[in-house]
């Protein structure tokens, strides 16, 4: 028996199942007046056994009517008459944040969308569509056809409902000339059958006008502002972008639009949004390559190809072959085009109640879509980025169990890149990554850009990184060779968190956009800005070098000679584990950072390099650089990096620079010692803010968006543990779940899908108890 007879032997005689009310629609998520919807449908909440559809094509018909396509299996799994304005439950990760933008769908796959209204019982003579998978879905002539290779040759199918005395019918009509009655039930004769409705009125743009940003700057970041409200009323929450040979700009949303912009040129002084696509499945990325425009969505690579009229009239099924399961944490997280015309895809590792073989890779996908391999695997949430011309291949990846901080990986074909529940068995050797970002310096890694090769000023053909909790852009600075690299912030102010990039190809501009729904400090939902460089020298080195004896600091401003005691080196290790993170380790595994003396600060010949001589720097998984210099123009040049030094080096060309007979002064005076502030709660408040526990622990008592207890009237009460013991929260639990949260969990709160780092070794005493008057302050008095 097939699974499709023995989903109709279920549904044949059973009477309309009405899911749970899912409460009243305060928006339409699910647009008015577009022909179909992507998402997963479980039946098996309603029928006992019941299909569950990971990639659910909902085509919308009169009558309120939804019939579900399995676009996998190639069969129908289901019709009803849908309540309210959504066909399904809001319980997807784009569905149950439409409203609410910090509400978070539930890890794992209980809790799928399920049909919204009446089942109804399927004819025990329907037949099947034609036995292949879809090929493409065309909206053109103002019909919605779904193109299935058949014999040979392709078939269209074509649903249509009509309203009986006994309630809705559908029937299915194929190009070949048949058609067949789907639901049971008479119908008469003369009962006139209608498709879906298409209403796209979306051919006027929204036109608003760019904020350039600061002039003086050596980065200006132009504010472009996104098309909401708009007269659709969708929500402009952006997941990804790229850019066409033009300049013009194609932008996705999570809940399913696509957005092309005019060319942003560079006297462009405002944006034209068009309408493009809509009802994508979740997408993360848009790739172009050979002038055709990608999106990478639950349901696989769609290539979206514009008819007549500029609208996108066929979705392609370019590649379905992409392992994706009903998982919600499964992100289909990015796409990047190769200079061959063919892509790279990284889907997430982080699974909880379904564990699928093909998560936490990345694969590679032929110029046809026709093959896919895979690359790598052992990722637990990676972002891409691709070298446009060399296709040198870096993926970030999002500290987690077993992946000790934030990881930027030089990717290697066969590789294993240590997030265990995304491994092989056996699990091969782990490759270390080419550099590790501290916790505190990058909580959320998301995606990654090459900037152009020459009209970026100081940035040109730089690696870009984006972090997300607390938005921020960072240059990522190589060696020559790509064996190790050092990366440090950009003074770019960002009010939105940010998660895509692209380079724009008119004139080398980078543009980057994201949205909010998983922890953040940014203020705004989503946002959109292009960064060009400005008429200034960059404040910040543009290289950073590992040598024998320290480390040198390359700047593009003049230099004066810098105070002995102007830059501070630390050091330290992490420990790989099944816990969440890893505290900072000392050489000798204690916790805590190792301070290296520096002998002393040299300025080169041409006053554009310092050499911090700390003979005592060795290879380690990080290290890290302060420094306040100062250039001639009086500006003060005050920052730091974080570097992961695989080997030392020697620098023949670098070292010429600097006088072979400098000797540090005799008295150099140390790094002056870090005074703390007393502890108040104040300070733990700044704290908590400053390295992230307010995105998963509310002072409300709220839990909507949050994986921790929430801190109000929190010290001093009762919990169970997960042992089932109970306790008081006193400062003493406090303390030790903050340096090692793993020693004594809440129950409740031990799940896969959530983790707290420890912090031992990263906040001193002071902090913590900062950390703990912050939360007492919460408690009733």
């Amino acid at each position: 028996m097939t699974p499709r007879t023995a989903c109709l032997l279920l549904l044949l005689f059973i009477q309309p199942i009405r899911a749970a009310a899912p409460g009243p629609d305060p928006a339409p998520w699910a647009e008015p007046g577009f022909p179909f919807l992507t998402s997963a449908v479980d039946f098996s909440t309603l029928i006992p056994g019941g299909p569950v559809t990971v990639r659910g094509l909902i085509i919308r018909l009169p009558h309120k009517v939804c019939l579900c396509y399995d676009l996998d299996r190639g069969t129908i799994t289901g019709i009803w008459q849908h309540e309210g304005n959504d066909p399904v439950t809001r319980t997807s990760i784009a569905a149950i944040s439409w409203d609410h933008p910090n509400r978070k769908s539930e890890g794992g796959t209980r809790h799928l969308p399920v049909p919204n209204g009446l089942l109804l019982p399927l004819s025990p003579n329907t037949p099947p569509p034609p036995p292949s998978r879809w090929s493409s879905l065309s909206l053109a002539e103002n019909s919605l056809r779904l193109h299935v290779p058949s014999g040979g040759r392709h078939s269209s199918i074509t649903w249509e409902s009509t309203l009986t005395t006994l309630g809705p019918a559908v029937r299915q009509r194929i190009s070949d000339g048949s058609t067949s009655i789907l639901t049971s039930g008479p119908v008469p004769d003369d009962a006139t059958w209608s498709g879906p409705e298409i209403t796209r009125a979306w051919l006027s743009p929204v036109t608003l006008p760019i904020q350039p940003g600061n002039p003086s700057a050596a980065l200006i970041a132009d504010r472009i502002p996104l098309p909401f409200p708009n007269p659709w009323q969708r929500k402009v929450r952006l997941s990804g972008l790229a850019c066409f040979p033009d300049g013009r700009a194609a932008l996705c949303t999570i809940d399913g639009d696509v957005w092309i912009t005019n060319p942003l040129t560079p006297n462009a002084t405002s944006v034209s949004w068009h309408r493009f696509a809509s009802a994508l499945h979740e997408p993360q990325s848009l790739a172009i390559a050979n002038g055709r425009l990608h999106a990478f969505t639950r349901d696989g690579i769609i290539a979206l190809d514009p008819g007549p009229s500029g609208l996108c009239d066929t979705y392609l099924n370019f590649c379905q072959d992409i392992p994706q399961s009903g998982e919600t944490r499964e992100f289909p997280m990015d796409l990047a085009a190769r200079p061959d015309g063919g892509f790279y895809a990284a889907k997430g590792g982080q699974q909880l109640t379904t564990k699928t073989p093909g998560a936490g890779r990345i694969y590679s996908i032929s110029p046809d879509g026709k093959s896919v391999t895979e690359l790598c695997c052992g990722l637990r949430q990676p972002y891409l980025g691709i070298h446009p011309a060399s296709g040198l291949l870096t993926a970030s990846d999002q500290q987690g169990n077993w992946i000790p901080a934030t990881p930027i990986h030089k990717i290697r074909p066969g590789a294993f890149y240590g997030f265990r529940d995304a491994a092989p068995n056996p699990a091969p050797p782990i490759t270390e990554p080419l550099l590790w970002i501290p916790h505190e310096v990058n909580q959320s890694a998301a995606g990654q850009v090459w900037t152009d090769p020459t009209r970026m000023g100081a940035l040109s053909n730089q690696l870009i990184h984006l972090a997300y909790f607390k938005p921020a852009l960072f240059t990522v600075s190589t060696a020559p060779d790509d064996s190790q690299a050092a990366i440090q912030p950009l003074p770019i102010r960002l009010d939105f968190p940010p998660l895509k990039a692209a380079t724009n190809p008119i004139d080398g501009s980078l543009l980057v956009c994201g949205f909010q729904i998983w922890g953040t400090d940014a203020p705004e939902i989503s946002g959109f800005i292009r960064i060009r460089p400005g008429n200034q020298p960059p404040t910040w080195p543009t290289a950073i070098t590992a040598a024998p004896g320290g480390l040198i600091l390359t700047f593009a401003r003049d230099l004066v000679p810098p105070a002995q005691n102007a830059a501070l080196v630390r050091s330290w290790h992490y420990l790989r584990s099944k816990n969440y993170g890893s505290p900072h380790l000392k050489a000798d595994n204690s916790p805590g950072e190792d301070v290296l003396p520096a002998s002393g600060l040299q300025l080169s010949h041409d006053r554009r390099h310092v050499f911090i001589h700390a003979p005592s720097l060795a290879p380690s998984q990080q290290s890290r650089i302060d420094w306040n210099l100062a250039a001639t123009d009086g500006t003060t040049l005050q920052s730091f990096a974080c570097l992961t030094v695989h080997s030392l080096a020697p620098q023949p060309s670098l070292i010429s620079l600097f006088d072979p007979n400098w000797q540090p002064p005799a008295h150099t005076s140390p790094a002056p010692p870090t005074t703390e502030a007393k502890p108040s709660a104040a300070r733990g408040k700044e704290l908590a803010l400053q390295i992230g526990c307010l995105s998963c622990h509310s002072t409300n008592g709220s839990m909507e968006g949050m994986k921790g207890p929430s801190w109000h009237d929190l010290h001093g009460s009762r919990q169970t543990l997960t042992d089932g013991s109970t306790i008081t929260i006193d400062d003493a639990y406090l303390r030790e779940s903050i340096l090692n949260p793993a020693a004594a969990t809440r129950k409740g709160f031990l799940t896969p899908d959530s983790g707290m780092p420890p912090y031992a070794g990263i906040l001193n005493p002071s902090q913590i108890d900062s950390i703990i008057l912050f939360i007492r302050s919460l408690a009733k008095p």
